[in-house]
């Protein structure tokens, strides 16, 4: 920048240049500044404000600049700069084109702000913009980030032209509200490109949707796309994720993958070594995690090194797991840390447990998750009264559980949830009633039953009622649920 303000300095000053050289050589300074990782948005901001009369391509510039800035948590709303710069550009009788409305609508989707992101629909109207395809794709992607898969449908159906970016924003919007019926039946009429085909497939492996995960490998052998690196690890994180237990065949699939002369990239090895993990598979993480280096001379990053670490954790070998962490070339992150502690929660471990928590919470001090598995390590040990102190701290920071867990599981196609808040309170409460109240009269008569305790123990018998219930419906399935928009609810048992 010191000397891009000399240069500047020269342009201001020099007699030699004619209005017209130096209005172009403070619109190229001024790209730089604004968009450039080494230029400074400040001095950008400075060089605008001198410039007399900017035209249109100056005030996109300055609205990309804003709208490209990462937005600051503390920034109130009236610093929404790109929108201002906007309605500044307007008052100035400047008409907006096909490049002004995606950058307002970046902001808009990286603040999370639905009410000025609606509003710079209407704009889009306004100015007759409703059938260029580019600002359609970025209101669409807009809306599937906001969960309102209504209007991002809307949009979609009024497009009169579509690309392949329209149809996977839509077909991402479909998996991010955890539609995937209507993700697959986006994918069945079009021909989707290669990064959308692996979106999906993590969303199978997400939701534990084999089936569907099964109909999109078939799809891909039907439709004759190429199965590159980008296909080949995607089917082999889909066998994966979706936590089936089919370690051995996600390693079959890499030994294709070999075969077919197709080298395996970092991502690869992050999905054989969750495979690993969630198939308990220690001695095939150790190669794994050998080869990858050995072999394919690829440096283990921050998740790969969280995956040995989880290997290593859920096995119960906390020793070594710590000590890998300990031996880490870079910071671990909170995957590391937190891969360790759920380990700890699985086996008891409550002074690493303990330890592993405490960095999380450094880390990320809001994150309610870090919390409640303190207090899990903490309640299951018996210590209640250091239960009592992270819920006081969690009260102290206004830190809320907002979500319930759930548990998800297919049968017949269908992906079933079952979370606690999610559950029918008539069966719930009939069966974890009884048996709190057998808890009370026990409990008390004994005078050791606080409020503390009740809660924890209300907590298990509703996580017990819950077992019950996902037992009950594996086998009941067809009797016993139904579908309701986009959650499967369950039904009261005869």
């Amino acid at each position: 920048m010191r000397e891009l303000k000399q240069i500047h300095t020269h342009i201001i000053k020099s007699p030699f240049l004619l209005e017209q050289d130096q209005s172009f050589l403070n619109t190229r300074l001024l790209f730089f500044c604004a968009l450039s990782d080494s230029g400074s948005q400040t001095y950008a901001a400075g060089v605008f404000r001198v410039i007399k009369n900017p035209n249109l391509f100056l005030y996109n510039i300055m609205i990309r600049a804003y709208a490209s800035k990462k937005a600051n948590a503390f920034d109130e709303p009236a610093s929404f700069r790109s929108l201002e710069l906007y309605k500044q550009m307007v008052g100035d009788g400047i008409r907006p084109d096909c490049l002004t409305f995606p950058f307002l609508v970046k902001e808009c989707t990286a603040r999370m702000d639905c009410g000025n992101g609606r509003s710079v629909h209407g704009q889009v109207v306004k100015y007759g913009f409703r059938k260029d395809m580019f600002v359609q794709n970025s209101l669409m992607s807009m809306y599937s980030v906001f969960g309102s898969l209504i209007c991002a449908r809307k949009v979609f159906d009024e497009m009169t032209e579509r690309d392949v970016v329209s149809w996977n924003s839509m077909i991402k919007g479909y998996l991010r509200s955890g539609d995937l019926d209507g993700a697959i039946e986006v994918v069945e009429g079009v021909r989707p490109d290669k990064i959308t085909i692996a979106s999906v497939l993590a969303a199978c492996a997400h939701l534990g949707a084999v089936d569907n995960g099964t109909w999109v490998h078939g799809y891909l052998r039907r439709s004759g796309v190429e199965s590159d690196v980008v296909i080949g690890t995607a089917l082999v994180d889909m066998y994966v994720f979706a936590l089936h237990g089919f370690g051995n065949e996600a390693f079959d699939l890499f030994e294709k993958m070999e075969a077919a002369g197709v080298e395996p990239n970092h991502v690869t090895f992050v999905g054989l070594l969750s495979a690993c993990a969630h198939s308990g598979l220690v001695e095939k993480g150790r190669w794994c995690f050998d080869v990858m280096r050995r072999v394919y001379l690829i440096e283990p990053q921050l998740y790969h090194y969280a995956c040995m670490v989880d290997i290593l954790s859920r096995a119960g070998l906390i020793e070594e797991a710590e000590r890998l962490i300990r031996s880490m070339p870079m910071k671990p992150d909170v995957y590391v840390w937190g891969a360790l502690l759920g380990g700890c929660q699985i086996h008891g471990q409550v002074e690493i447990g303990e330890m592993a928590a405490h960095r999380l919470i450094d880390m990320e001090p809001l994150n309610h998750a870090f919390y409640v598995n303190l207090c899990d390590i903490y309640a299951k040990t018996g210590r209640f009264n250091d239960v009592k102190t992270v819920q006081s701290q969690m009260k102290e920071r206004g830190i809320k559980k907002e979500v319930a867990g759930c548990s998800m599981i297919e049968v017949d196609g269908v992906v079933l949830e079952f979370s606690v808040r999610g559950s029918p309170d008539i069966v719930l409460n009939k069966i974890a009633i009884g048996a709190l109240d057998t808890a009370d009269e026990n409990w008390e008569s004994k005078g050791v039953f606080d409020e503390i305790e009740r809660k924890v123990t209300t907590s298990c018998v509703r996580q017990l009622v819950m077992k019950i219930l996902f037992s009950e419906n594996l086998a009941r399935t067809k009797d016993c649920v139904r579908r309701k928009q986009d959650t499967i609810l369950l039904l009261e048992l005869p």
